[in-house]
């Protein structure tokens, strides 16, 4: 019922577009903000000194596109923390950014109520994610939208409490608790009063301790000592009370220790219900990035997020589970690694076949079925990858009549490739240009398209 009102109520405050105005300092912010009553949005920086930080506020935080991808009303500012000051200099520079929450990484970006209280926080992991204008205005829209139903429901809250209407006054602080901004210790309070029974599930997501609780598992399964942190995992996801940004913690934890258990599937699985209960939160991406590259890579369920084949729509993976394959010729090979080609993780020697040097030397790999090939990730072996300089890829529905659909341009470690269009497919040729006199032996390769229904 909340999520709905919830949504229904940030929905209501999509305000028209409106610049941000820039102020200079933070306690000029403050000033501003409180006359506006609009939120403030702060650059925390060590440019002068910390390269990543410069970065950041060149690429991002003063670009013209960050500024236009805003849609609410917020003043942006910014703390530059200096190093190598006197004394007198030093206290100059703290007058101006007085009364903020200090931070121990750079850069930082920190959300502010026109109250003054710390809403929002972003720094080392979750900032990593936001690599664009336009991540890092996305993730502040969802906080400046909770900041503005934060301000409505505190005016809700002084008029419940003006009606002596105290059930009313637990749904608003409630709703207050669950916004995905920081806590207020006068919110702790005022429920502590109104319900000491924890009828609304409250002081269980207050005593959630968020990134702590995923580090604290962490130390369980460096301890050897997963079967207690899936038992308390359990136990946390068993509770209906967690927000949705808590529940993404608890069943990335679950993926992490799943993944200590060598248990990949399950793994893979808690990590994409973890984006599912966060999918536009840093940390649902956060969990969905570390799982593709704990679970999702080595189960051949996804590919890198640095893929060029990452969020495109590429159907089913049409090797991992059907495919065989034979080779033109065989030198060095080990038949024992063959299955490391579609399935599981990469073989440790470098490459799952080994062909002789030949003219033309190839694979051809048997789909199963005449499947529609949409796309295809080739991985190189981790070294002599020249050799795979003329690679070249030719389908065929009767292993007969082929036709060539790829080739190479040079050699890579790896070749993502989307077609033009899908192309009728059941037997795969992957092999060097047949003039070309050389080794072929290749880690891995996912074919991606659609399979006909039995």
């Amino acid at each position: 019922m909340f999520v709905r009102f919830l949504a229904a109520s940030l929905l209501s405050f999509q305000l028209s577009h409106a610049a941000p105005s820039r102020v200079d300092t933070f306690v000029h912010s403050l000033t501003e903000a409180k006359a506006s009553n609009k939120p403030i949005a702060v650059f925390v920086h060590g440019s002068s000194w910390h390269p990543a930080s410069r970065l950041f506020g060149e690429k991002i935080w003063r670009s013209e596109t960050f500024s236009s991808s805003l849609k609410h009303p917020v003043i942006l500012t910014n703390i530059e923390i200096k190093q190598g000051l006197d004394k007198e200099a030093a206290k100059a520079e703290e007058e101006k950014y007085k009364g903020w929450k200090s931070v121990t990484t750079y850069p930082a970006v920190q959300v502010y109520g026109s109250d003054g209280h710390l809403l929002k926080s972003y720094s080392g992991r979750e900032l990593r994610i936001l690599t664009t204008p336009e991540s890092l205005a996305d993730h502040l829209n969802h906080i400046l939208a909770a900041a503005e139903l934060r301000r409505t429901l505190l005016d809700e809250l002084a008029k419940s409490r003006a009606d002596n209407d105290p059930k009313q006054e637990l749904v608003i602080l409630t709703k207050l608790i669950d916004l995905s901004l920081n806590n207020e210790e006068k919110i702790v309070d005022q429920l502590k009063k109104v319900d000491p029974d924890d009828s609304s599930g409250w002081q269980a997501r207050l005593s959630f301790r968020n990134w702590e609780f995923v580090r604290h598992i962490s130390e369980l399964i460096g301890k050897n000592e997963t079967q207690q942190a899936l038992t308390e995992i359990d136990r946390l996801l068993a509770n209906p009370t967690y927000t949705p940004q808590q529940r993404c913690l608890i069943y990335g934890a679950k993926g992490r220790a799943l993944v200590a258990e060598g248990n990949l599937n399950d793994a893979w699985n808690a990590f994409q219900q973890a984006y599912e209960a966060d999918p536009k939160g840093a940390n649902g991406i956060a969990m969905l990035r570390y799982g593709i590259r704990m679970a999702g890579i080595p189960l051949r369920e996804s590919v890198p997020t640095d893929s060029a084949l990452y969020g495109k729509d590429l159907g089913e993976n049409l090797t991992r589970d059907y495919a065989t394959f034979t080779l033109s010729s065989s030198n060095g090979d080990d038949p024992s690694q063959h299955a490391s080609l579609f399935k599981g993780p990469f073989s440790g020697k470098g490459y799952a076949f080994h062909t002789a040097s030949e003219k033309g030397a190839h694979i051809i790999i048997d789909l199963q079925a005449t499947c529609q090939l949409k796309a295809l990730q080739i991985t190189n072996r981790n070294n002599n990858q020249e050799r795979a300089a003329t690679l070249t890829l030719w389908v065929s529905t009767d292993k007969e009549n082929w036709t060539q659909v790829w080739s190479a341009e040079k050699s890579a470690p790896a070749w993502d490739i989307l077609l033009d269009s899908s192309v009728s497919a059941r037997f795969l040729k992957l092999g060097l240009n047949p003039e070309t006199t050389d080794y072929l032996h290749l880690r891995g390769v996912n074919a991606y398209g659609t399979r006909p229904k039995s």
